[in-house]
């Protein structure tokens, strides 16, 4: 809810700081609080990700929590799938629907079927 007001703006409020934001919500932690606010492009975004030891956006979902199906995907796990412009984007499960961001589009809804990947949180 704090984030679905705030404009879309990378390193600040997009589609990954909404899933990392989540992420605080049921742990406490912010494993990317260190680097809010370090990017503000897509290019920056990678070298963020490989400075804190990670090649892919998706090695750094994997790092907070064991893998599942996503089928079995309960409210608030991350969910891995490409967004419409080709990307890997990061998708939070809200129990019904998967979730993400889109710079144009505010919140979207991801088809079940393009999640490829899921990650269970908490």
């Amino acid at each position: 809810d704090r984030i679905a007001g705030e404009p879309f703006v990378l390193g600040r409020s997009d589609w990954f700081t909404l899933a990392m934001a989540v992420v605080e919500a049921l742990t406490g932690d912010d494993p990317w609080a260190s680097e809010r606010g370090r990017y503000a492009t897509m290019i920056g975004a990678r070298r963020r990700l490989r400075a804190a030891g990670f090649e892919t956006m998706g090695d750094f979902v994997a790092s907070l929590g064991p893998r599942i199906p996503p089928a079995q995907a309960r409210r608030g796990d991350l969910g891995l799938c490409i967004s419409a412009g080709g990307d890997l984007a990061v998708a939070v499960f809200d129990g019904a629907h998967w979730l993400g961001r889109a710079e144009t589009a505010g919140f979207v809804r991801t088809a079940r079927a393009l999640v490829t990947r899921a990650h269970r949180i908490a």
